[in-house]
């Protein structure tokens, strides 16, 4: 289980390190939108994971740092976990902000925060189209489940009379 865990950590960290990487040479030569794009939803997707990341021992290339500094961080509770945690948000945050300066300075102040708002709003805009999906889904289902019990009524109805007539016959 650790190893999947420090799998994914790992993961996550060098897919924050190669979309920092390829945003700051995209940005530099800035020939394609797509690879920025696909850049930026890297960076995400990795700061995603790492904000994600179950609570474990795994350091990275802090691990050694740590252990030897204040001891084993197999414990969630121990200070080298609680250093390990802080030290992976500290980093986001100075790739977080690396990537909002050179996209503002590239394109002009406030296009980083333009591009967070509308992938906002298209967030927003996808959540509540799924509830309201939800919502007719329920309805449909509300009204199906009122057809069928009327066709169930109809049914026990038609059976309890043909029996009566049966039954009146002898």
């Amino acid at each position: 289980m650790v190893v999947a865990e420090t799998s994914a950590v790992l993961a996550g960290v060098s897919l924050l390190k190669s979309a920092v990487d390829g945003i700051r040479k995209t940005i530099q030569t800035c020939q394609s939108v797509s690879d920025l794009s696909n850049d930026l939803d890297n960076f995400f997707d990795a700061k995603d994971q790492i904000n994600e990341q179950k609570e474990s021992g795994v350091l990275g290339k802090w691990q050694n740092l740590l252990q030897k500094k204040i001891g084993s961080t197999s414990n969630k509770l121990s200070i080298g976990t609680v250093a390990k945690k802080h030290i992976d948000r500290k980093l986001m945050e100075e790739n977080y902000n690396k990537i909002s300066r050179m996209i503002d300075l590239r394109f002009g102040t406030g296009t980083f925060a333009g591009i967070e708002f509308e992938h906002a709003e298209i967030l927003k805009k996808s959540e509540s189209e799924a509830t309201q999906n939800r919502r007719k889904k329920s309805r449909q289902l509300a009204k199906a489940a009122e057809i069928l019990g009327g066709i169930l009524v109809v049914a026990v109805a038609i059976i309890g009379f043909i029996f009566y007539i049966k039954w009146a016959k002898k």
